[in-house]
This record gives C-alpha cells, sequence and structure tokens, in this order.
C-alpha cells in the first residue's frame, strides 16, 4: 500500500475522530448531524466552483452520478442509526462497534465483490476485528445501542463500496460535493418525514391529531379533521440554534467534508480492501478520547482493549491488502 494512501488515511481518520466526538457531545446529535452536513456541503459549494471552472469545467461519467446519488443515500442512511446509538451509549463503546463492523464488512465486499485479495497477515487482521467489534459489543450490553451502531457498520462498508467505484469516475473533489450533496438533502428530508411517518405508524385519533414525534425545533401542526375537511393550525416559529451550536455544527461539517476528501483521494491510489480497514487505525484514539476527555470510565479497560483489538486488526488488513 502506497505510503502515501497510509498517510492520507490517518489524517482522515483522526478528522473523523473529532467530528464524531463533536456530534456525540451534542444534545440532539441526528440534529447537529444534519446541520454539519448541511453546512459543510454550503462552504465546500464555492471551492467546488471555483475548482471546477479552473479545471476546465470537467464531469464524471453518466455512471459516476448514479453512484454519487447511491452513496450519498447510504451516506444519509449511516447518520441515522449512528446518532441513535450516540444518544444512547458511549463513544469509546459505539464507534469500535460501528467502525470495526464496517471495516470487516467492507473487506468482504472488496473480496468477494471486487475480487480484491488478502495477505496471510489479513486472516489475523479479520479475526482481531470480529473479535474487538464483538468485546466493543458487549462492553456496550445493551441491543439499543449495539444494533444501530452495527446498522451504521453496513452502511459505512456499503458507501465505502460504492466510493471505492465512484472516486474514478471523474475528479475526486467534484465526486465527493455531489455526495454530500445528496446526503444533505436526505437527511433533511428525513428530519421533516420521519416524525410525521413514525406518528402515522404509531396511529392517532381520528378528531385531533398532533404529531408528537416531532422535534421541538420544529413542531408539527396541529390537525382538526372533521366533516368535508379540515382546519390547520399556524405552524409555531421554531426557536432560533444557538450561536455555540452553529459554530459547532460548522466545524463538524467541515470535519466530515475533510475527511471524506482525503479518504475518496486514498481510494484513488490503493485498494479497498486496504483502505477500508486502515482507516479504523485510529479507533484507539476514539476510545480513548471518550475514557479520558468524556469520563466513560465503566469497564474502561475493556473498552480500550476492544478498540486495541479493532486498531490492530486493521492494521494488519492494511498490511494484507
Amino acid at each position: 500500500m502506497p505510503i502515501a494512501a497510509v498517510l492520507l488515511v490517518l489524517a482522515s481518520s483522526i478528522f473523523h475522530v473529532a467530528w464524531n466526538a463533536l456530534v456525540k457531545t451534542s444534545g440532539d446529535p441526528l440534529a447537529t448531524a444534519t446541520r454539519a452536513v448541511g453546512l459543510g456541503v454550503l462552504a465546500a459549494t464555492p471551492l467546488a466552483v471555483v475548482a471546477w471552472l479552473a479545471t476546465g469545467r470537467p464531469t464524471l461519467a453518466p455512471e459516476g452520478w448514479l453512484v454519487a446519488l447511491a452513496s450519498g443515500i447510504v451516506s444519509a442512511a449511516y447518520f441515522v442509526p449512528l446518532s441513535a446509538a450516540y444518544r444512547r451509549g458511549a463513544l469509546s463503546s459505539v464507534y469500535p462497534v460501528a467502525r470495526g463492523s464496517g471495516a470487516l464488512l467492507g473487506v468482504l465486499a472488496g473480496v468477494a465483490i471486487l475480487g480484491e485479495r488478502l495477505a496471510p497477515p489479513g486472516f489475523l487482521g479479520v479475526a482481531l476485528l470480529l473479535g474487538g467489534t464483538l468485546t466493543a459489543a458487549a462492553a456496550t450490553a445493551s441491543r439499543a445501542t449495539v444494533l444501530p451502531a452495527l446498522l451504521a457498520g453496513c452502511a459505512v462498508a456499503g458507501y465505502s463500496a460504492l466510493d471505492r467505484v465512484g472516486v474514478r469516475t471523474g475528479p475526486a473533489w467534484l465526486y465527493a460535493w455531489a455526495l454530500w450533496t445528496v446526503c444533505a438533502l436526505g437527511l433533511l428530508a428525513w428530519r421533516r418525514i420521519a416524525p410525521r411517518l413514525l406518528a402515522r405508524l404509531g396511529g392517532g385519533a381520528t378528531t385531533a391529531t398532533v404529531t408528537a414525534a416531532a422535534p421541538a425545533s420544529d413542531p408539527a401542526p396541529v390537525v382538526l379533521a372533521g366533516g368535508a375537511g379540515e382546519l390547520r393550525a399556524p405552524r409555531p416559529i421554531a426557536p432560533a440554534v444557538p450561536a455555540a451550536e452553529l459554530r459547532r455544527s460548522l466545524a463538524a461539517g467541515l470535519l466530515i467534508i475533510g475527511t471524506y476528501m482525503l479518504i475518496l483521494l486514498a481510494f484513488q491510489i490503493a485498494p479497498l480492501a486496504g483502505v477500508a480497514p486502515l482507516r479504523e487505525a485510529t479507533t484507539i484514539l476514539a476510545a480513548a478520547w471518550g475514557v479520558i476527555a468524556l469520563g466513560e470510565r465503566d469497564r474502561a479497560a475493556i473498552r480500550l482493549a476492544a478498540a486495541g483489538a479493532v486498531a490492530g486488526g486493521a492494521i494488519l488488513l492494511a498490511v494484507g491488502g
């Protein structure tokens, strides 16, 4: 694996830990992630326009736009279970489960679907990744946390495989801009649609229906139904987002976009079976940050050991890739 790819992946991993910590420590992880991606895209769009004009107005191959669309949707789906896991669980447990399972599935996708090969050390890496992921899940010991973390890991494997293909259809920065624009729109749509969908699935009164599942920052209107028509009460004005939260979201958004740009550049010069696992080498940093900075001291030794196993397995898989 080229040394340039290793450096790109390690820098990307550090950025990744940083934005995960920002999202985890916010009051509402999904709302923060939604704002972060949206603000990140807004900040990156002028740079993308300048780059597009300066490089002769390049474009992606037709299939590249389709892959970017698919990857953006999967990336948006990634934030939903990840945010749910962070709301209920510790960074030092959720992160190793999500990233470790994602790395394992990423290797399977690279080998089984894309025809990539692993050297002998890769098999030991798989064992360490599996053991570390299971240990981190056991330390969490909560279905409400483990299940969404595993779902996030499935999304990681999905967008990693898509990006490995999509980044070769045109400039990496253009592909990144396209998929993150789709992701931002997807998250905004989910924040609007999900509360109403969940309320509808949960049933409601025929005389008066209130979408109680809607987030506090975006209260749904009261609908009074009866006879031939219905009366909608005016939608209350949503409270302004505090400046501190906007700064947090912007910082997280810039880190998210930066993370992806670095990793997409690595995908251009290295195989998925090497890049995807190496991204998890800094899992130990996330666990250490959770234990030391966030005070996640319960079963700290087990959490750190699990993260170390994930990191060690990732390094061996990178060598084997």
